[in-house]
């Protein structure tokens, strides 16, 4: 059952996660707790503070790997932040129970997948090898990697060796071999092989089953301009009909059944399927149509929301707690 946090808590949980990024808001810390009603002076919450972050590193990855085995989904959502005077990444992974912040100096997906576990681990297993098949890659790589499949490497430098001694100096060969690798180490370790991973069309988090915000896919469609009365009604319509697919959607999650599911797909298909002159509005309906899958997963995965509302407001004050 979710937790639903008050606001205070909300702000005690981001005042300790901004120590991740160097920043102790000790002042906001003292503040809030007092507030909600626990009894402790500043110089005993400064000395937990200085002495105990460990511990709070370590809950908050003990909470990201009980989510990781245990979500059907997970949002995702990263955005640039300072860290320390230089400018990096700032990375979100979480539900309605729970937000998890990480800083990094640079983003990727195998940074993101180097994430999820905590202490990384590289594993050529049948679900790595499946990921990797769907990259193609020449055959060639996938011979090479015979020579170290089922092997556990428990950091990238050994397995950046391992790959050396097979003869794989490629770049993007290395990159999406290391990807399935990470992946294969993940699944090994409890991670489901269906995980829903739900973003805003960002390249690093398309893995597994990839689930698009419909809000964000709704900005790209109202970014088209209208010169007349006529395309502004058009458009109009257009997001009307948008908007009543999103809502039955989200009746379904809560009642699916198989006769809905049909029609709501076919009702998709003949909204994307718009026959217009209108060129702008044709390209907004053609990658509309490219979208599909990734908007409807909900279908067959209900319990997965449908927009990413949440990971941009709670990352939002992460970076503003950050600077």
């Amino acid at each position: 059952m979710p937790i639903h946090l008050s606001s205070e808590f909300y702000s005690l949980k981001l005042a300790f996660t901004t120590r991740s990024s160097g920043l102790v808001y000790s002042s906001l810390i003292f503040k809030t707790i007092t507030r909600v009603g626990i009894s402790i002076s500043s110089g005993q919450l400064n000395n937990i503070l200085i002495h105990g972050p460990e511990r709070f590193d370590q809950e908050q990855e003990a909470l990201l790997l009980s989510a990781k085995l245990y979500s059907p989904s997970l949002q995702v959502y990263d955005t640039g932040a300072r860290h320390n005077g230089k400018n990096g990444y700032a990375t979100f992974i979480g539900n309605e129970c729970f937000s998890y912040f990480k800083s990094t100096e640079s983003k990727s997906r195998i940074h993101f997948l180097e994430l999820l576990p905590g202490d990384p681990s590289y594993l050529l297993n049948e679900q790595g090898y499946h990921y990797l098949t769907k990259q193609s890659p020449a055959p060639k790589y996938l011979t090479a990697i015979a020579a170290i499949k089922d092997q556990w490497f428990t950091d990238r430098p050994s397995f950046q060796a391992a790959l050396e001694t097979t003869g794989i100096h490629q770049p993007y060969a290395v990159k999406t071999i290391t990807e399935a690798a990470l992946l294969g180490a993940l699944m090994e370790k409890g991670m489901a092989k269906d995980m829903v991973f739900l973003s805003d069309d960002v390249g690093q988090f398309t893995i597994l089953t990839h689930a698009l915000c419909w809000i964000h896919v709704e900005r790209n469609l109202q970014k088209i301009h209208t010169y007349t009365p006529s395309q502004r009604q058009t458009l109009d319509q257009l997001l009307t009909a948008f908007w009543k697919l999103y809502q039955r959607l989200q009746t379904y999650s809560k009642h699916p059944h198989p006769t809905t599911q049909k029609r709501i797909e076919a009702d998709f298909d003949h909204l994307s399927n718009g026959q217009t002159e209108w060129i702008a509005l044709k390209k907004g309906l053609d990658k509309l149509k490219t979208y599909k899958e990734e908007l409807l997963i909900c279908l067959d995965y209900p319990a997965t929301p449908l927009h990413n509302n949440q990971s941009e407001r709670d990352i939002r004050e992460y970076v503003r707690q950050s600077h």
